[in-house]
């Protein structure tokens, strides 16, 4: 049979009557019901129920429980199920099992909520008006008596606009920006807003209607035969009304036309749906919606269209395939093969489904790549399949539809509904696949919540093994399903969920929330990102007392000193850590360190002895054994200072011997040399360095002739040289032995001695050595070179 038999034709369009599915609609006449593009919801009996439309039970809330009387109840775009109470508005996030989250109304308010329309919040005393978004409620309009609604079919919104019907007035107010404006005058009773913003203001007195996009200027202004019991925009085209008793719903048209679609079960309810207007009946739900031209050229009984032409075609295929072939010739092809693919989307039925698409692509086949895009055919063909696939579900929808509501809007739907299998299909179907971890995701979720008889370790090993199924590379998705685990109390399972997670941070933040404390440390150290690790170290820090803090850093970081150069400067803490870990040498540097800033070294030295003695390695002794040598220093150190009146605190044994020799305490420096068994050769090195440096040449000469010194001459000769003397360094080159004469020459030249050069090398009887020394010899110098000149006339 023609699709267009049952068409009506209004103006120059027409409209069509279409079944989507049948149902029956066996309930009391006193509830009150909601409906969405996909459900409908029932209040009877203290119950809320939540059916699809083929009758499917979804679920049920009870009333009896509710904190507060009902106000109303929707479903989102979304398709979550608000229920709005006369304190908060109720959102259900999940349905199996029955989530929701609350929004109060603010605390300073003392008003209680009148009504409720998609997202809008109109209060009870005052009629201020609030816009619930994000779970929260935020003033957008402070009444203070500038308006009055008498009931709640006085307002509407749609899109961004509120459309408030006053005594006396129509206002606009504007959701975004807050501002209050008049549109038109006059008293109207109800108001509609079409998906587009096209306003239609009912009047009950004169039981007419009038439409208008601008305020300024009414589109359309019509009486109606019929007091309408209910008032709905068919798409943006026109308004359908009906009066239940009539049993039939009319669409209006211009100059007072009008057509009518007769039902014959009684009328429940009208929704406007973004391409039409649905009608719900006792007995079936029916969709009324605006003929595309495209599709009007096809079906139109005598069409000679080419798309029309191209589908008689099909038919001629079989017995006439060459009239069919040279119909092509004739024809818009690239139309024609676009128009059957477009009237595709729009057909409800499979066989004209099929028809269309077979028709389009004989077409095709006649086509090159760059006339027509194949893209687009198989495109419809997917999305058919996807179309079919829901309304066998009861989850019928047009093309037009789908696309309002997204594909992203009709997996949400089915992951509420735990068809996940479903969604995957679609995915596959559509080449969507960046939605399959969150299908995968609430998938997890799902079974972790509503599997209490698999334990931990199978759970995870389903988890898993469906992850890889599924090709999916872990991501923000195994991090939320690990907290759901944690939620649901299964720790054992959202501690390896988390540990499988690529996302550091979030790994993190889930293992320290179940107080896996140790295991977030080891995680954080795995990823050699130092920055990470310390600001967990803080956090950890800040969370746990000492001991517990302690703790996780013997078990975890007992090997890293991360903490310990961070703190390096707090000595509290690097003593409790010390002393907790039992890492006695560090505690022991800290305690002798501590005592140095505090110029009370001796005071805390017993404690580093003490500590010293704890630990039992050979370096430990000898440190031991180095710190009673330092206590004695130190000792001794403040009776030179009360005795010298000089300050030798914090002096090392060379520094402090250094300084007596300095001060010619020879007394005092030779009881320090025997006291503290300080070698000879030590002693004779510093007092020859500290002489020198000093100037006390006579003193050093003398302290170098007492009796022949244990670390030979030629330290006293480089000490002195160094100091920028090398008259009195010569002295005592002669002094020096183990080395040749050849070097003493060198040695009497480089401190500008030349006569004691000359000397020895005239009893060398060097000729060789007497010429480099002429080399040398400055000409200021007359009676040396007499004397060189002599020396080497000799020899």
């Amino acid at each position: 049979m023609n699709p267009s038999l049952g068409w009506e034709k209004l103006s120059d369009v027409y409209y069509r009557n279409r079944p989507l599915c049948t149902w029956d609609w066996s309930h009391a006449s006193d509830l009150t019901y909601s409906f969405s593009l996909a459900f409908c919801a029932l209040h009877h009996d203290q119950k809320i129920h939540c059916y699809n439309y083929v009758g499917e039970l979804q679920w049920s809330i009870d009333c009896s429980s509710l904190p507060s009387e009902i106000v109303t109840f929707e479903f989102a775009k979304n398709e979550t199920f608000v229920l709005v109470l006369e304190d908060r508005i109720r959102r259900y996030t999940g349905w199996y099992p029955l989530q929701w989250e609350d929004t109060m109304l603010p605390d300073a308010v003392s008003d209680l909520i009148w009504d409720y329309k998609a997202g809008i919040v109109l209060l009870q005393s005052s009629q201020d008006i609030y816009h619930y978004h994000d779970s929260r409620l935020e003033l957008i309009y402070r009444n203070d008596d500038r308006f009055t609604l008498s009931t709640k079919h006085h307002w509407h919104t749609n899109g961004g606009l509120v459309v408030l019907l006053d005594a006396t007035a129509v206002l606009h107010l504007n959701i975004s920006t807050g501002i209050l404006s008049q549109a038109v005058t006059g008293s109207w009773q109800e108001v509609r807003i079409s998906p587009k913003g096209f306003v239609c203001l009912y009047s009950m007195r004169e039981n007419s209607i009038a439409i208008y996009r601008d305020p300024s200027r009414f589109l359309l202004q019509q009486a109606l035969d019929v007091t309408p019991d209910s008032l709905e925009w068919c798409g943006s085209d026109t308004i359908a009304y009906c009066n239940y008793k009539s049993e039939d719903v009319k669409l209006i048209g211009p100059n007072g036309s009008y057509v009518a679609f007769w039902f014959p079960n009684p009328i429940i309810a009208l929704r406007t749906e973004v391409d039409g207007v649905k009608v719900l009946t006792a007995a079936a739900i029916n969709f009324i919606s605006k003929v595309e031209n495209y599709t009007a050229r096809i079906f139109s009984i005598g069409s000679t269209d080419s798309s029309a032409i191209l589908l008689d075609s099909l038919e001629l295929l079989s017995n006439h395939a060459p009239r069919a072939i040279e119909n092509l010739k004739v024809i818009n092809l690239e139309q024609a093969v676009l128009e059957c693919t477009q009237a595709a989307r729009d057909e409800f039925a499979p066989y004209w489904q099929k028809r269309l698409l077979s028709a389009a692509s004989f077409g095709k086949d006649s086509l090159s790549n760059a006339a027509f895009n194949s893209r687009t055919f198989v495109q419809t063909c997917d999305l058919l399949r996807v179309l079919n696939m829901l309304s066998q579900m009861g989850l019928p929808m047009t093309a037009k539809q789908f696309d309002d509501i997204t594909i992203d809007g009709v997996l949400e739907i089915l992951m509420r509904l735990h068809k996940f299998h479903k969604c995957i299909q679609i995915c596959c179907f559509l080449n969507y696949e960046k939605k399959l971890g969150d299908v995968f995701k609430e998938w997890a979720v799902a079974k972790i919540k509503l599997s209490p008889d698999l334990n931990d370790s199978n759970l995870y090993q389903s988890i898993t093994t469906q992850m890889t199924k599924q090709g999916l590379v872990p991501g923000t998705s195994l991090i939320q399903i690990a907290r759901a685990a944690f939620l649901e109390g299964r720790f054992h399972l959202a501690k390896n969920l988390a540990i499988e997670s690529p996302l550091p941070r979030s790994k993190l933040q889930l293992l320290l929330d179940m107080d896996e404390n140790e295991l977030a440390l080891s995680e954080a150290i795995k990823l050699l990102d130092p920055e990470l690790t310390l600001t967990l170290l803080l956090l950890l820090r800040s969370r746990l007392t000492n001991a517990q803090f302690t703790k996780v850093l013997v078990l975890v970081l007992k090997d890293n000193a991360l903490l310990q150069f961070y703190e390096r400067n707090n000595t509290e803490f690097l003593y409790d850590f010390y002393r907790q870990t039992d890492r006695y040498q560090e505690l022991a540097m800290l305690i002798f360190n501590d005592g140095k800033k505090r110029n009370a070294l001796l005071s805390f030295l017993p404690q580093v002895q003490n500590l010293y003695g704890i630990i039992d390695t050979p370096l430990a002794k000898e440190n031991k054994e180095l710190i009673s040598r330092h206590i004695s220093l130190v000792k001794h150190q403040q009776t030179l200072t009360s005795l010298l009146n000089y300050d030798f605190t914090d002096l090392t044994m060379d520094a402090t011997l250094t300084q007596l020799i300095e001060m010619g305490q020879e007394k005092q420096a030779s009881i320090l040399v025997k006291t503290f068994k300080i070698s000879e050769r030590k002693y004779y090195r510093i007092k020859c360095r500290t002489l020198a440096k000093a100037g006390r040449f006579d003193e050093l000469n003398k302290f170098a002739k007492e009796r022949k010194s244990p670390i030979g001459y030629k330290p006293f000769y480089e000490a002195v040289f160094n100091h920028g003397n090398p008259r009195e360094a010569a002295v005592y080159v002669s002094m020096i032995t183990g080395i040749s004469n050849y070097e003493k020459i060198e040695l009497y030249l480089k401190c500008g001695s030349f006569y004691d050069a000359i000397q020895l090398a005239s009893r060398e009887k060097d000729l060789a050595l007497l010429q480099r020394i002429k080399e040398q010899l400055p000409d200021n110098q007359p009676q040396l070179m007499v004397v060189l000149k002599e020396a080497m006339t000799k020899l």
